[in-house]
């Protein structure tokens, strides 16, 4: 593949692949949704009140934000 970076030292050498860094970038980019994500369902699944529906909306802001992680 294409490497996007080659740091070699004394002690460590660090290759990163074109493919790799852009997986990367997205999980990073992504980062902030999966988190409010996860914390929307646990809000959903602790409040009693939750309707189905609830439920439905947060598990789909779920798999919209791991879509947009992989790209």
């Amino acid at each position: 593949g294409i490497q996007v970076a080659d740091l070699r030292g004394e002690r460590k050498t660090l290759v990163i692949e074109l493919d790799e860094a852009v997986a990367n970038t997205r999980l990073i980019a992504a980062a902030p949704d999966l988190l409010a994500a996860v914390k929307n369902i646990l809000s959903v699944y602790a409040d009693t009140t939750s309707t189905p529906n609830d439920i439905n909306d947060a598990l789909e802001a779920a798999d919209v934000a791991v879509t947009k992680a992989e790209g």
